[in-house]
């Protein structure tokens, strides 16, 4: 009898409209999702098969009160769309930035910005930035990008303030000689 529900011209019509509208669906998935609607089916019209309806009627029936091809393929393609989306959070994970990377970007900014006193905050920078760097490779966190700028920032701010120094050293001796 199932064979008969299977093969019944209205039922194979539907899954392959169903299996046209589907096409933005891999392959795999569109038949997956096709084979579970006839299996439905199936057991729906095989349920009023057993009240007594002849199959035909029970296929037009059945038929008549499912969703229609357009409306079914649209929730199946939202389902999957949401199914992909869960299923690639959860496989990528939002990474967590390493705070080592954020003190030393703000390590290095310090020591471009403060005269004399930001020497020492920018060798803490570089100090604090390559720790970040070791503990993204360990760890897997995200930050290298934030920690190689703040190790930028504080070399350049290094180079800035031996120049300040310097340049007062300079000016001092000048000032004493002249």
């Amino acid at each position: 009898m199932s064979n008969k529900i299977n093969n019944h011209p209205l039922i194979l019509q539907y899954l392959q409209d169903l299996s046209d509208e589907l096409t933005y669906l891999p392959d795999a998935e569109r038949e997956q999702n096709v084979l579970e609607i006839e299996d439905h089916l199936q057991s729906l019209v095989q349920e009023k098969v057993d009240q007594g309806l002849n199959i035909d009627l029970a296929v037009k029936e059945t038929l008549s009160n499912f969703l229609s091809v357009d409306k079914l393929a649209e929730q199946i393609i939202s389902e999957v769309d949401i199914m992909h989306t869960v299923k690639s959070k959860q496989d990528n994970p939002k990474k967590v930035t390493n705070s080592k990377a954020y003190s030393s970007l703000i390590l290095g900014i310090i020591s471009i910005l403060l005269p004399f006193v930001g020497l020492v905050f920018g060798v803490i920078g570089v100090v604090v930035s390559r720790k970040a760097k070791k503990e993204i490779i360990n760890t897997n966190d995200g930050g290298r990008r934030l920690a190689t700028v703040g190790l930028f920032c504080s070399v350049i701010g290094v180079i800035i303030q031996i120049f300040v120094i310097l340049g007062y050293i300079a000016y001092s001796s000048i000032k004493i000689v002249g």
